[in-house]
């Protein structure tokens, strides 16, 4: 038997391991987020507070990625509804980001870094770089979505990882086997027993979306905070 043939027998038989699967994902999901132009998408979250009472919100995502500036940056909106009415909007630049609270008249700012950490430095659009960096990651499995079929990663922060918020514990990403940009669904688990899952339906990607839904604008009335 040829060494080629034999080379081509041993690549069919030898396992894969977990870290090669993950790696695997995590750069599927680096190129998806590479072309991806834009994308909006309807979305559910669900919160469950620390006595275990839930809250539904429901709304819509949009992201465009913008060189307008010379740069390449990503803007993003969401809109959070509840009972059929807009109660939160939150927006980023690239620079800073804001969200607006109806109910309190209120529109609190904070820059990028910030808002990173708060998140654990993931985004919807990917941010494999972060994953690989801050996180220990599992593969718990592939899941059946409404979107589809997806990856499902088991993230525990580093320690000392310094692009992670202090109070989460773990988060978990389900990643569409067919199309990874954008993570379709996040769980994001604090440390004060809250926990947080996202959801994406609908998704149309590299979309038509007007950049000037991204700019910051303040009602009249509301006052502004910033945060650090």
């Amino acid at each position: 038997m040829s060494p080629l043939a034999l080379l081509c027998i041993f690549a069919v038989l030898a396992p894969i391991t977990q870290e090669e699967n993950i790696e695997a994902i995590l750069q599927r999901l680096e190129e998806s987020s590479a072309r991806l132009t834009s994308f909006e998408a309807g979305y559910s979250q669900c919160e469950i507070d620390e006595f275990g009472d839930s809250t539904v919100f429901n709304g819509t995502i949009y992201y465009l990625k913008d060189k307008s500036g010379g740069s390449e940056v990503g803007l993003f909106k969401m809109t959070s509804e509840l009972d059929g009415r807009i109660i939160e909007e939150v927006c980023t630049n690239g620079r800073q980001g804001w969200m607006v609270r109806h109910s309190l008249k209120r529109v609190e700012v904070a820059t990028m870094s910030a808002i990173n950490r708060r998140v654990g430095g993931i985004t919807l659009t990917g941010a494999a770089d972060i994953l690989r960096n801050n996180y220990d990651i599992t593969l718990e499995g592939i899941d059946e979505l409404a979107s589809g079929r997806a990856y499902h990663l088991r993230c525990e922060p580093m320690e000392g990882a310094i692009d992670v918020d202090p109070t989460i514990d773990e988060l978990e990403l389900w990643i569409n086997i067919e199309q990874p940009s954008p993570i379709t669904k996040i769980l994001l688990n604090h440390r004060d027993q809250v926990v947080s899952t996202w959801e994406l339906n609908s998704v149309q990607r590299n979309a038509d979306i007007n950049r000037n839904i991204f700019q910051k604008r303040i009602p009249s009335g509301y006052t502004e905070i910033k945060h650090e």
